[in-house]
């Protein structure tokens, strides 16, 4: 049986939560969370325009060729 502590926490959680919700979530609900997903995406999307060369300088430098040098 594991012991960590996360394990317990979640068969305790599991255990008292309902079995069914009687939640109502409303229509505006939907587009609100595509709202969400999308700004979220335009947002990263900006952000790697924006650090473009700063991501290109990271990745080159973890996959520069050494051109015949040797260490």
């Amino acid at each position: 049986m594991p012991k960590h502590p996360l394990f317990f926490i979640f068969i305790v959680l599991a255990l008292v939560a309902p079995f069914s919700a009687h939640a109502y979530l409303d229509p505006g609900t939907g587009s609100f969370i595509i709202q969400i997903i999308i700004a979220t995406a335009a947002t990263a999307a900006i952000s790697v325009k924006v650090f473009w060369q700063k991501i290109k300088g990271l990745f080159s430098h973890f996959f520069k060729h050494n051109d015949g040098e040797e260490n």
